[in-house]
Parts: structure tokens; sequence; C-alpha cells
């Protein structure tokens, strides 16, 4: 399925069950008008108002992830001013119903007129009206009310893009969730999308390894070989100078294993050659204790988004063999159009300790930054993801990750 197919679907996905946001919407308004003639608005939990406005609020964080998923990003997740939640509220319950509503008369009343003349024959062909203001009663007409049904497809597929792209723009402009930058000022933390991040990101860290892997590693490579070179033409030179000659071989040679080291800190080769799927399987297969992979299609996943659930996965991989006592681990690689999701379980004995979510900022870093959990929930504070840890004594211990990934 092309790239563009794939978002073209999203969209009338989105259009279509955006009638479900609606009238949840319809509902909150409903039962938050009589709430506020009984109490004051107040604190989210507190009085009646407050608690159906926390409802809201998630009914809001489901619209910014449907929106992110149409335009490709992850939008900011600050808290949204109680005037726009109202706002919204009121637009979803409006011209956001009447959007999704002609969305879904388009697919189903399309998918009724393509199928018409197989389920007419099946009731003895009966005169019926399959689309407002048409009766079929013979075979004439009935043969025409396909051609009517692709006519509703191709208005679907050339506009529902389109329409859920602008649909989703607004949305997001209700809720005042930042979609550009001002170029004309330093971006701050709200401005910038997690999802911008990583793909810049990821074009660095694509870049560095291409440098250091054709470029410095080859010259070093090239020294190597001349210094090999020299020591072979200098049969006769003193031991002093085939020594000096010896001693510079060795740096190259120590300064060629730091510098894969580095390259593989930074992107391991082994993402390269066989993605993110192979290379979790590889860490399997090496891993001190049996251990099964499940992997879902996974897609395209940004290099840096791809390096740190490596890193993750290997960490856990090292942590449980070292610390947990297990007989057997479980990797699951799974994807959402808007995230990547790793958990690793053992059998172990559990009481792993729960990481404590830090302040840590700047830009993601997907090589090493620290061990064990606290490393892990380093690497994923700064990718803006999630981390769960269950680890009850006794066991199982689970470490599920969540990680950006807008494709």
């Amino acid at each position: 399925m092309s790239e563009r197919l794939i978002h073209t679907v999203r969209g009338i996905a989105y259009l279509t069950s955006n009638a479900f946001v609606s009238l949840a919407s319809i509902l909150t308004l409903l039962v938050l008008a009589p709430a506020a003639a009984l109490r004051p608005f107040g604190r989210p939990g507190r009085t009646a108002t407050g608690r159906v406005l926390a409802l809201a609020g998630g009914l809001v964080d489901w619209e910014r992830r449907r929106a992110g998923i149409v335009l490709r990003r992850l939008l900011p997740t600050h808290g949204v001013p109680t005037g726009r939640t109202l706002t919204w509220l009121a637009l979803e319950s409006t011209a956001g119903l009447g959007v999704s509503l002609v969305a879904a008369y388009l697919l189903l009343g399309g998918l009724n007129a393509i199928t018409f003349p197989l389920w007419w024959a099946a009731i003895d062909t009966e005169p019926v009206s399959p689309l407002p203001g048409i009766v079929v009663a013979d075979w004439g007409t009935a043969a025409l009310i396909p051609l009517i049904g692709l006519a509703y497809a191709v208005v679907l597929l050339a506009a529902g893009r389109y329409v859920a792209r602008r649909a989703a723009t607004a949305s997001m402009t209700v809720l005042g969730v930042g979609l550009r930058t001002d170029t004309r000022r330093p971006a701050t933390a709200d401005d910038v999308t997690v999802s911008g991040a990583v793909l810049a990101h990821s074009a660095e860290i694509s870049r560095i390894e291409r440098a250091l892997h054709d470029g410095t590693q080859a010259r070093l490579v090239n020294a190597g070989m001349m210094l090999g070179l020299v020591k072979t033409s200098l049969r006769s030179a003193t031991p002093e100078v085939t020594g000096q000659v010896d001693v510079a071989l060795g740096e190259v040679n120590a300064a060629l294993g730091e510098l894969r080291t580095i390259i593989e800190s930074v992107y391991p080769p082994v993402l390269s050659d066989r993605g993110l799927e192979g290379a979790v399987r590889s860490l399997a297969a090496g891993c001190g204790v049996p251990c099964e992979v499940t992997c879902e299609a996974l897609g395209y996943v940004p290099a840096a988004v791809e390096a740190a659930a490596y890193f993750i996965v290997a960490e856990c991989l090292t942590n449980a063999v070292k610390h947990s006592g297990c007989s057997r681990v479980e990797v699951r690689l799974s994807r959402d159009p808007d995230r990547l999701f790793c958990e690793v379980t053992d059998d172990g004995r559990g009481g792993a300790p729960v990481p404590v979510r830090g302040t840590t900022a700047g830009s993601p870093r997907p090589g090493p930054t620290g061990t064990g959990l606290g490393g892990i929930a380093e690497r994923v504070e700064a990718f803006a993801g999630r981390l769960s840890v269950t680890s009850p004594p006794g066991g199982p211990t689970r470490i599920a990750v969540e990680l950006p990934c807008v494709s």
C-alpha cells in the first residue's frame, strides 16, 4: 500500500470516526450545562462541573492524538484553558458532526451502492430506494447504481485526506495547540513538536554515522596500511625506527577500535543491516537466557527512535540476566501510527526499583546515557516517551516503553 493511500485512509478514518467525538462532545455539553447551573465552576475533581471538565480534558487529549496521526506530528501536551475547551466542544457538536456525517454517508452510501445489485437480487428484486430520491424497480436502473457508488468513492478518496487535514488543523487551532513556529524568534519547547525533533535528530545521526564510517574510519584504515608499507620498506632500519613505526601503527589500530565503538554507540551497524526487528533478534540470540521475540510490522521508524529502542531492549536484557535470576525473557515490538511499543518481560524474582521521572532536558540521545532502569528512564524521557515498570516481589518483571514514532 502506497504512503499516499495510507494517509488517505487515515484521513477518511479520522472524518468518519469524528462522529463519536461529536456525540461525546454533545453529551459533555448536556451534562456540563446543568452542572454549571447548580454549582459554580471549580477545579477538576472538586465539583460536578470540575469532574465534567476533567472528562472533557480526556476527550481533548484523544482529539490531539487523532489530529497528530492525520497531521503526522506529535503535538504538544500542555493544558488547554477552559474557554478553549468549551469552544472546541461547541464546534465539534455542530460543524464537526456535520462533516463527519457527510463523510460517513459517502463511505457507507458508496459501499451500499457498489454492492446494490448483489443484495437486491437476494431480496427477489423488489422495488427499493438504495439512495435518497432513487427508486429501483428494474435491472436497467440497478446497473447504474454502482456507478453512483464509484462516484462517491472517488469524491471521498480525492477529498478525504485534504478535508481531514483541514479539520484537524482547525480543531488544534481552536484548542490553542501550536502547529507552526515563528522563524523570527528562537523556538521554545512548546513550539517544537517531538516528532520534528526526532526526525531532525534522526537525520543528524545518519549524517554523523556516514561521516565517521565513510570518512574518518576510511582515513584511519588508509593510515594503518601506509604505516604497514613503511614498516615493510624499513627492514634495514634501526630497531628504534621500526619500534616507532610499530607504536604509530598500534595507535592507529587503537583509534580504529575506539571509533568503531563510537559508531556503534551512535547508530549500531546491525540496525542498518537488519532493521530494528533483526537487530533485536540478534540481541536475543546473544542473550544469556532463552529469549523469545515477537514483532509486528513496524514500517518506517526514524533512526533516532530505532537506536533508542535498540539500546533500551539491550539494557533490559542485560539487567534481566544480571539481576533478576530469570530463566526466560520475552520481547515484544509493535507499532501504531504515532507510537512504537517495546515490552520486555522476564520470569525472575522481581522487586526491581521503579525509576522516578526526572527532569532530563535536551535533544534525544540514542547512544549510551546511563545504566539500569535509571538509564532507560532518562532515555525515554529525552524522547518525551512513556515508561512503565511492573515488578512485584516474586516476579515477573515487565518493562513497557512507548516512543513517539510518526510516519
